[in-house]
């Protein structure tokens, strides 16, 4: 996968809108077992844009960790799907698609993203 920004044909084939957010998050790239620090751009409920500090080059399975108001934490498996960034000093962003979503999941994320719709 090369680092490239997401389509016009990716973004209108979406069938879940996007909401804006500035949400604080723990990922981990599970095949290379690299973890950190960073924060959503932008989530639905088919997935997200989160910032990472290098450019993902392949598909790879990324976990997200949420910070919920409630004190609890949401954690969401998605693929990555794009990967953009030309700076290796400036974190990118990797949009991912979610994947293995269980019931409890998907009730926390509609809350979630119930909320930044309100916010919206």
């Amino acid at each position: 996968m090369e680092a490239k920004q997401p389509s016009l044909e990716l973004l209108s084939a979406r069938r879940h809108q996007r909401y804006n957010c500035n949400i604080p998050v723990s990922w981990r790239l599970l095949e290379r077992n690299q973890a950190g620090e960073s924060r959503l751009i932008n989530l639905g409920l088919g997935g997200a844009c989160v910032e990472l500090p290098k450019v993902v080059t392949g598909p790879e399975t990324l976990q997200i960790t949420i910070p919920l108001e409630d004190g609890t934490m949401l954690t969401l498996k998605g693929r990555t799907i794009w990967s953009s960034g030309d700076d290796e000093s400036q974190p990118c962003r990797t949009g991912i698609q979610f994947i293995r979503m269980d019931d409890p999941e998907r009730r926390a994320l509609d809350a979630l993203l119930r909320r930044l719709m309100k916010s919206d």
